[in-house]
């Protein structure tokens, strides 16, 4: 499995709301070898299909500063209680950023590269 790609061996959590989810991801999050995001990204029904065809940008730009992700890269929080006080906002973004504009980078999915620029910092 380590001979794998983060992409090839990553397991992405979606579902209706109250479906579970959420517990699902809490319980995934107490594994000491497990990445989880902590915050939810509605991927699949805004980057993949409202922002789908507007382009990489469009899609960086919604997952950085309207997601519920947008906490992580130093927006305000727009629910809950999340305090990411300690949390490198701004080395995520600029970790993000850079991969996910990286030419080499270009045919791979902007969540993989959100993960994966996650683990980094």
């Amino acid at each position: 499995m380590e001979n794998l790609r983060f992409d090839e061996r990553a397991c992405f959590i979606a579902g209706a709301a109250k479906s579970g989810t959420t517990l699902l991801v809490s319980l995934l999050d107490s594994h000491p070898e497990l990445l989880v995001m902590p915050q939810d990204t509605a991927y699949f029904p805004t980057v993949l299909t409202k922002y789908g065809a507007r382009g990489r940008q469009a899609q960086f730009d919604y997952l950085t500063k309207e997601s519920w992700t947008n906490v992580l890269f130093g927006f305000q929080a727009m629910r809950g209680r999340q305090d990411y006080a300690d949390f490198p906002k701004k080395e995520f973004l600029e970790t993000f950023e850079r991969v996910a504009f990286d030419p080499a980078n270009e045919k791979r999915d902007l969540l993989v590269l959100m993960m994966e620029a996650y683990a980094e910092v």
